[in-house]
This record gives structure tokens, sequence and C-alpha cells, in this order.
């Protein structure tokens, strides 16, 4: 683009004639430096115009990645909050900020686990059951850690041979 700018003010400076533009019937005489100008404009129009024709294709694009990085950043929020309040004594706001930071679909392990754990001490059972039930549905990584918790907080279930709140030795377990 440079180079274009800089051949057409030399040979405007060189050659000061005129442009004849023939479309019959009729017939049109202008200066070389109007046309140089013109051209130029022209030019700049049509990259100004191609270039908002694609940011405008790749709004969309732009808009789903900038509401999934929200998203994720409120999520990854809710779970240091999270931790912070399991790790503070507050269980209740730790079971229902790790409910949150599940919606962000990252470090899942995580926030089932804290969800899980969460509900066990507030005395949750049935939370805690639908955590550790929601983490073996998930990939092998998150199954196997589920797992793990779920033997340390004494709770096999397998979603068919009991009820959610019930024990594995039997009785029920408080609500």
């Amino acid at each position: 683009m440079v180079l274009l700018i800089a051949v057409t003010v030399i040979a405007l400076h060189i050659h000061s004639g005129y442009v004849l533009i023939v479309a019959a019937p009729w017939r049109m005489e202008i200066s070389l430096h109007v046309f140089g100008v013109g051209l130029l404009l022209l030019l700049l129009a049509l990259n100004l115009s191609i270039t908002l024709v694609i940011r405008i294709w790749k709004l969309p694009a732009r808009m789903r990645d900038y509401h999934l990085h929200r998203t994720r950043t409120k999520a990854r929020l809710a779970l240091m909050q999270g931790i912070t309040a399991y790790f503070s004594g507050d269980t209740k706001r730790a079971e229902k900020l790790a409910s949150q930071a599940l919606k962000g679909k990252e470090e899942m392990a995580i926030c089932l686990m804290l969800g899980a754990l969460s509900a066990h001490e507030s005395n949750q059972p049935d939370k805690r059951d639908r955590y550790l039930s929601q983490g073996r549905r998930s990939d092998i990584a998150v199954r196997t850690a589920m797992e793990g918790l779920g033997k340390r907080l004494g709770s096999e279930i397998s979603g068919e041979d009991r009820a959610p709140h019930q024990v594995p030795d039997g009785t029920k377990g408080s609500e």
C-alpha cells in the first residue's frame, strides 16, 4: 500500500496530465492529480469496507469467547472462595460456591470434591451422593478422584442398589 502511494506521488509530480475516461456515448477528462486522489480514496474505502465486514463476520465468535472467558473467570473465583470458605469452616457456603464453580466446567474434580466434602460435613448426604455420582459419570480422572473420595467418606453408591441418603452399612444417614 505504501509502495502504491509512493509511486502515485512520484508519477503525479513527473507527469501532470489528464486522464481520459470514455464510456460511449460519454467522455470524461479529469486531471491526473484528481484521478490519483480519487483512486487513493477508493482503495481506502474498499479496505475499510472489507475490514468492517470481516470484523462483523467474526463478532459472534468473539462474543462467545468473551462470555466463555467471563464464565470461567467467575467459576474460578467461586472455586477459590469455596476452598477458602471450606477451610474457614463455613461448609454450607463452600458447597454453594462449589455448585457455582461447576458451571464453568473447569477443574471438575476439585469442584465436585469440594461440594461432596462440604455437603458431607454439613450432614447433607443426598447432596454429597449427588456430587459423587456426578463425578462417577465424568471422565476417567474425575471418576478416579471421586471414587477415592467416596471411599474416604464411606459412601459406596452404585445408583441402583440403595437410596441416595442411605450409608453403606444399611442405616439411614442424618438429613
